[in-house]
């Protein structure tokens, strides 16, 4: 069975769409089929830098060649790190991956691009006393609790924020001076980085971050 391109699809394809609106309006479909923590990253990106560069081009889903998608890595390259280009390019492959699938495009033109070398991360870790420091910065503050959690049992960014109910399981509680209770922490994403992991975790600070979502 030949697969039917949308009407809406159809239209924007005749009145040659610009590929900022494409993008636009490939997340707005795109955005029941990926985890929201996802949702949130590519709206960022898009909105940020993404659109307003492509947008600025003029040019259309139909006319963007590889090389024009090259052009803009070149740029974002000159004042940011390899990483996050490598994100920009995960999107744009992505979006132009489903073009291909509904025939508003024969080919992806960001299989012709190289994807940017990933750089090397070096940690730098905080001492007892920048730890210290850090904490009474935001004493107070809607950002305590996340930074608390990144700082005592390291939390990435997003899976501090993102923590819901169902991400925790009480597996074991005990009792000293205080309750402390043994999490399995499922933050977003955490399946497929395999990151799942026991923690003791503060009862006032778990119950605190899940109240707040």
């Amino acid at each position: 069975q030949t697969f039917q391109l949308p009407a809406e699809d159809t239209e924007a394809v005749e009145k040659g769409e610009l590929f900022a609106d494409y993008l636009e309006r490939w997340l707005k479909i795109a955005k029941s089929t990926i985890a929201i923590t996802t949702y949130s990253s590519y709206d960022g990106m898009m909105k940020s830098t993404i659109v307003p560069w492509f947008r600025k081009t003029g040019v259309t889903i139909t006319e963007l060649t590889a090389q024009d998608i090259q052009d803009f890595y070149t740029a974002q390259l000159a004042r940011v790190k390899s990483n996050t280009v490598i994100h920009y390019h995960a999107l744009i492959h992505r979006a132009l991956k489903y073009a291909v699938k509904t025939d508003q495009l024969s080919v992806n033109p960001a299989d012709k691009v190289d994807r940017p070398r990933k750089n090397g991360f070096q940690p730098a870790f905080y001492d007892k006393d920048e730890i210290n420091q850090l904490l009474a910065c935001v004493k107070g503050t809607l950002i305590e609790t996340p930074v608390m959690l990144a700082a005592f049992y390291g939390l990435r960014r997003s899976e501090a924020v993102g923590l819901r109910w169902d991400d925790s399981c009480v597996v074991y509680v005990c009792s000293v001076e205080e309750v402390l209770l043994l999490f399995l922490l499922s933050s977003p994403g955490v399946t497929s980085r395999c990151r799942t992991e026991y923690t003791a975790v503060s009862s006032n600070l778990v119950v605190q971050v899940l109240i707040n979502r």
